[in-house]
């Protein structure tokens, strides 16, 4: 379920460019980047339709 208001909050203590930097030089521990805002943002416009969908 989708709480409406809710926050999500997906860090790196390191910060982002500590993340891009691993992952080019330890491309098979790193599998993914850190999302950016806009794809989170679909990620939650999605969530929440399905959402409303099964209610």
């Amino acid at each position: 379920m989708v709480c409406i208001g809710a926050s999500l909050v997906i860090s790196y203590s390191q910060g982002r460019e500590v993340v891009e930097k691993q992952r080019q030089q330890y491309s098979n521990v790193v599998i993914s980047d850190l999302p950016d805002r806009l794809t989170l943002k679909k990620v939650a416009a999605n969530l929440i339709k399905a959402d409303l969908a099964l209610q």
